[in-house]
């Protein structure tokens, strides 16, 4: 006989109990009324930045949150997305979609994760209005492994495209650098086009042992900006800024720096707010020339 017992004294069966649990909490946690959603949101102004910036290229939107907030801020501000499925009544998503050309003026959305929305069917994964099972939320290790099937082996490849796609840039916030899997794909497109950039805005402390910074080190197109320091052309080094005589504080990123105390020395330190996405979000929406008002 083979013993179903597992770690923790839990069984297979215990074990798939609780992943399904997990999901279902984390389906409820991120599927919130929409009375309980704030109105002014960092989405918002991330959402005005897309409508209003002139661009040659559609911006594409990775994102391993299950959330909709994204979709639900794109929408309000009548900016069309398009996030590989299709149809009307019950949307299901198409492989094929997801390289297409077609509506190339529209956002892409891109969930490599799964989505509060999506369900698993016997035909494939489609779009509603809430699942209430999270069944297409991968919180566990598992996630690798059902990676390789669809959606998600499509979305892969899709961001694999992007970065290697000569002279992309691509901005990440929010994003700890700590899936292996997505780490490997972002770090290949780097290696196989040196004309494309990836700028990693993180919202915790960097050090010497931090693995963006020594993926930084090692790929010069990856700057990393965090709050104490910064990786350039894969130089660690701490923020300054000169404060000597004569020098004006000019430019919008003057706004997004704070200052040490001064010590009297004609530099200062001080730290980048950037990875902290409501930051972020009100950054990007202070680069558009103008700002109607919101649909």
């Amino acid at each position: 006989m083979i013993p179903t017992a597992t770690g923790f004294g839990l069984s297979s069966a215990d074990l798939g109990t609780l992943e399904r649990t997990i999901q279902v909490s984390i389906a409820t946690i991120a599927s919130p009324s929409e009375e309980d959603i704030p109105a002014d949101l960092p989405h918002r102004e991330f959402a005005d930045w897309v409508r209003n910036a002139s661009r040659g290229h559609p911006v594409e939107v990775f994102t391993t949150n299950y959330d909709v907030l994204i979709e639900r801020s794109l929408e309000l501000a009548r900016v069309p997305v398009f996030d590989g499925f299709v149809g009307s009544h019950r949307p299901y998503f198409l492989p094929s979609a997801v390289a297409s050309r077609e509506a190339a003026e529209w956002t892409r959305v891109w969930k490599i994760h799964g989505s509060v929305n999506w369900a698993a069917e016997s035909q494939g994964t489609v779009r509603g209005e809430g699942v209430p099972d999270g069944s297409m939320i991968l919180p566990s290790h598992l996630k690798y492994d059902e990676s390789r099937k669809m959606p998600y082996l499509a979305l892969m490849d899709r961001l694999a495209m992007c970065v290697s796609r000569v002279s992309s840039v691509l901005v990440t916030c929010g994003y700890s650098w700590g899936d292996q899997h997505i780490n490997a794909t972002l770090l290949s497109g780097l290696e196989s086009t040196a004309s494309s950039a990836i700028f990693a805005l993180v919202y915790d402390d960097i050090h010497t042992d931090s693995h963006v910074v020594r993926c930084a080190e090692k790929h010069w197109n990856l700057t990393v900006i965090g709050p104490n320091s910064g990786v350039i052309r894969g130089q660690l080094a701490d923020w300054e800024v000169d404060t000597g005589p004569g020098v004006v504080a000019a430019g919008r990123l003057v706004k997004y720096f704070t200052p040490d105390p001064v010590s009297g020395s004609s530099t200062s330190t001080g730290r980048v707010n950037l990875g902290d996405f409501n930051v972020f979000a009100e950054f990007l929406a202070s680069m558009t020339s103008s700002r109607p008002g919101r649909a």
